[in-house]
Parts: C-alpha cells; structure tokens; sequence
C-alpha cells in the first residue's frame, strides 16, 4: 500500500495510473485452490468459486479475435506540471489474436504539458515462436517466445484501463499477482442491479508484498459483473484509503454492450476516469484525467496467414536486440536486405537461381563452340 506522507509514492501513483492507461459485512475469501470444505462451511465461498469458473470460460471465447480501438485521453488539471505529463493523446490499435497467435499495432499522438508533441508507434508480432517488436520505428527486440504485452486489449479488464494489468479478470479474482510483489484476494459481496443489468459484485483486496493483508489498510476495486453479458465487467470502482475511504481514486465503465455472436457480448464503448488524489485529501472529488476506448470492430474469427504476425520488418539501420527474458544474448544494427518479407526472400533465391541457371547455359554453349573450332577440319575421302 502507498504511504500517503511521502510525496514520492504520491506522484509515481498519479504518474503511474496516467501512464498506465496510454496504460463489507461478512465476505467470502477466494484462494487459488478453494477447499471444498470450506465452500460447503461458507456458500459465499462456493459463489465466488462459480463465479470465477464462469468469468475463465467467458474469457476463452474471446480467445481468437480481431479488433480495432480508438482512445482519446485528456487530463484535467495541472498538479504535476513540470513539462514531462501527458496532457491530451489519441491512438488507434489494431490487435490480432489467433490460435495463439499476435500482431499488435498502434499509432498515437502524445502531446506533453509543454507544449510538444510526440509520436508514438508500436509493431509486434508473434508466430508461435518469437515476437518481433518495432518500438517508435527506431528499436527491435526479438523475444524467444511470446512477450506478454500490457497494451493488449482484453474484453474483461479494459474497464480498469489497457496497461493496468496483463493477467486475465480470472486469474485475478483466484489470487494471482497483478503486477510484480503485487497480490490480490477476491471477495464477493452479492448481487446487485446497475440500471437495467443484473450485477454480482466483487471486492478485490490489493497489497504489497510484505504489507499485513488483514490490516484493513489495504487497497481495494469493486466490480460490478454482469453475468448474462459474458460476466464482462460493467463498472469498476478502486479506493486508496491513504487518500480517502469513502470516495474512490479511479472508475471505470463500459456500455453500448453489443451482442456479437450469440450468447456472446462486448463492450464499444469503455470510459477510465482517475481522480486528483491531492483533493481526496480534502474529502473532495475532482476529476484529474479520462480515458475513452472507442472499439469499430470486433470479430471473433479472424483468418490471416501467418505473414502477419512473423514479417515484422526492421527498417536498415535499426539496433536490433535478441533477448531470452530480461537478458540480451545478441546485439546487431539491422541491414538493408537482411531480414525482409520471408515471401520477398523466396521470390529473390528463386530468382537469383535462375539467373545462375541461365549463365551456366552460357558458359556450356561457349565452351562447346571453342571446342569446335579446335577441331581439325575432316579430310575428303
């Protein structure tokens, strides 16, 4: 948990929300392996258990799927002006997955508190056995293996903000970590209706490795799950109570629910809004900055070769780095020619071979004419 008297976790709390969005009376405890006796001593145990199975098998059904976002972000206020704060963005991203499968691409626009504006783009793809990435056109990272990005959209944790967490709702809610040295445990609370949407709702207690979980001093996140539309996260809730226990540092909310294959949902429309935590403070609610994710597409078949998630090029001149985990194991500048379109190098070699092909013919024909003329002319009979 942050300490509210050091104005350093203050800022990296603020910061790393902001950045990270570009990324009860008796409750029931959620383990990652529940007892089945004491499901059966607390039926709220048992609740939280199904709800948990149900939210996993939601999740696979978005497994394979295409989709296309737009976000716009725009803080509100000025507490941390000092030139390096994003002030307004705007990005589209494209994200494929299929069968295991990822191509990810985004193109954004980040203007700062001073005035200036950046680009942003990010390439990557994953063939099943490396990931490719091209970061701002201007560095290659080749991972054996997928690289876990947090700016995958995920139908289930984007009310939270893209970036929060790369682990699924799922995992969460059975106790899984969702950052490093971070832990979690699920609560749920009851059933409840959010207009015209029957809810289960969840508390999620968060702390940090070796904080005292049971000091009531931890941080927390409501969850609002709708459970006939896919149990998609319908609004979301997290206190700090460092700066406040009764108003809430961040929100989250999703709508214009579409039904996109039946039986299955997904949210167009998903909003983030993060509050100043200097007025929590003052027990008063000022909003500091808000996301809005904008989906226009979503489909749940997507059917690509697999070109496009391998044929990630690296520009000539690009420092390219080969990493297994953390560690880089090679180093190299990129060279016009070296690593292109896997179709383009096949189309070349069958060229260049033919090419080889047609001067051996040459060569043979030239060889058998000076032979010729060497020979001495028969004489008559």
């Amino acid at each position: 948990m942050i300490n509210p008297n050091s104005g350093n976790n203050r800022r990296a709390l603020a910061l790393g929300l902001v950045l990270a969005m570009l990324a009860p009376a008796g409750p029931a405890l959620a383990e990652e392996s529940t007892d089945d006796a004491e499901q059966q001593a607390d039926p709220r145990a048992a609740r939280l258990a199904e709800i948990v199975a149900n939210v996993r098998a939601a999740e696979a059904l978005y497994e394979n799927a295409e989709l296309l976002l737009t976000k716009s972000f725009n803080q509100h206020t000025n507490a941390n002006d000092h030139g390096g704060v994003i002030e307004t963005s705007s990005s589209t991203t494209r994200c494929v997955l299929q069968d295991g499968m990822l191509y990810l691409r985004l193109d954004g626009e980040v203007r700062i508190h001073s005035g200036k504006t950046l680009l942003d783009h990010s390439l990557q793809g994953f063939d099943g056995e490396r990931t490719r990435i091209l970061e701002k056109g201007a560095i290659g990272n080749i991972y054996r293996g997928r690289f876990w990005d947090i700016r995958v959209p995920r139908p289930h944790t984007l009310v939270l903000g893209v970036g929060w967490t790369k682990e699924p709702l799922s995992a969460l809610l059975s106790g899984a970590p969702f950052r490093e040295s971070w832990h979690g445990r699920a609560l749920y609370e009851g059933e409840e209706r959010l207009g015209e949407v029957d809810c289960v709702r969840i508390r999620l207690d968060l702390w940090r490795e070796g904080e005292d979980a049971q000091s009531g001093n931890t941080d927390w996140i409501i969850m609002w799950l709708a459970p006939h539309r896919s149990h998609l996260p319908v609004r979301v809730a997290t206190y700090v109570p460092g700066y406040s226990r009764n108003h809430p540092i961040q929100t989250g909310g999703a709508d214009d629910f579409r039904e996109i294959s039946p039986g299955i949902w997904f949210p167009f429309r998903v909003s983030v809004r993060i509050f100043d935590e200097a007025a929590l403070w003052d027990n008063k609610v000022v909003p500091r900055s808000d996301a809005v994710y904008r989906f226009d597409k979503v489909d749940l078949n997507p059917r690509y070769p697999k070109s496009l998630f391998s044929d990630i090029e690296f520009p000539p001149g690009t420092p390219v780095y080969e990493l297994e985990g953390d560690k880089i194991i090679r180093q190299y500048t990129e060279r016009a020619g070296v690593i292109g379109s896997l179709w383009a190098n096949k189309y070349k070699l069958v060229a260049a071979h033919v090419l080889l092909g047609a001067c051996g013919l040459l060569v043979w024909a030239a060889v058998r004419r000076r032979r010729r003329a060497a020979q001495p002319a028969p004489h008559a009979a």
